[in-house]
């Protein structure tokens, strides 16, 4: 049986490659069938459903060479295999869905920044700069609509 410590290793690499045993396989099945039910579930309340991807620390680290080191010891070419899938599982049921870490780690390259973690530590939740970043992310995605933009 799998310890509380190897599944905490799993999900930080598993996060980042297609599913490789019958656990994960079942957990994506069962995340798609959740996330198709909360749609259901919104659109008969004749509301919107908007499925938001957030960042892990890894993926929005601004030293491109730790990202890749991190890859290459999971054995993955993508650190957003979870946000490509989410994306997929949102297209084939109709979800829309804003997905934050590829432009978080645009920001934190450009920068230098980290988003994530405290003092010199870029690992952890995110930090005060990170938090700003999402919000103002998530903000300018849910108001693209409502908002006009500048005219031409």
């Amino acid at each position: 049986a799998r310890q509380p410590t190897d599944m905490a290793l799993d999900l930080r690499t598993q996060l980042y490659r297609a599913p490789d045993d019958a656990d994960w396989i079942e957990a994506w099945e069962i995340t798609e069938e959740l996330l198709a039910m909360f749609r259901s579930e919104v659109a008969s309340r004749n509301a919107r459903f908007i499925l938001a991807t957030l960042s892990n620390d890894i993926q929005v680290h601004p030293d491109r060479n730790i990202r890749e080191a991190f890859q290459r010891q999971v054995g993955t070419d993508s650190l957003f295999h979870a946000d490509q899938r989410l994306r997929e599982v949102a297209a084939r049921h109709g979800i829309e869905i804003i997905t934050l870490a590829p432009a978080m780690q645009r920001i934190a390259e450009g920068t230098g920044g980290f988003l994530h973690g405290f003092g010199n530590n870029a690992f952890g939740h995110w930090n005060e700069d990170g938090h700003r970043v999402a919000g103002s992310l998530l903000a300018k995605s849910l108001c693209a609509d409502v908002v006009p933009g500048p005219a031409p």
